[in-house]
């Protein structure tokens, strides 16, 4: 009878489950640290996001200060400094700090980092110009405009 018991015997053996949970234990903290630890998806994620907002808020001022050179000689209407920031912040690439930041009253700044990239908002002029001049012509005409 012992024979046959003994043969018979396809059950898991207590050190096969004690194995089996050890190596599920590392599987799941190597996969908790590489999700959430300090150079983990999570967090190399919104570094990213970071970054990306930066970007664009960096290529949209080179854009309106490019398309306000242009303006320069085709006639058309130059974008402030306070527009630019405005509508940035309504597409939700600037925080509400950063503008606060760039529209004080009291000490205003022309530069902002995010995410490690130095914006400037410098050469944006702060009041709205009519730019109807030919090439080669300045002007000294200018419009407040109404952002401040």
């Amino acid at each position: 009878m012992k024979k046959l018991f003994f043969k018979n015997n396809t059950g898991i053996t207590l050190i096969a489950l004690v194995v089996t949970i050890i190596v599920l234990l590392i599987l799941a903290g190597i996969s908790i640290s590489m999700l959430a630890g300090e150079n983990g998806i999570v967090t190399k994620s919104k570094d990213a996001n970071i970054a990306t907002r930066a970007g664009e808020v960096q290529d949209r001022v080179g854009l309106e200060i490019s398309n306000n050179k242009i303006a320069e000689y085709t006639g058309g209407q130059k974008k402030t400094r306070n527009q630019v920031i405005e509508e940035l912040s309504t597409e939700g690439k600037l925080t509400s700090n950063e503008v606060q930041e760039l529209l004080d009253t009291e000490n205003p700044v022309d530069v902002i980092t995010i995410g490690g990239i130095i914006i400037d908002f410098g050469p944006l002029p702060k009041e709205t110009v009519k730019a109807s001049l030919k090439p080669g012509e300045t002007s000294t005409a200018t419009e407040t405009d109404n952002y401040t």
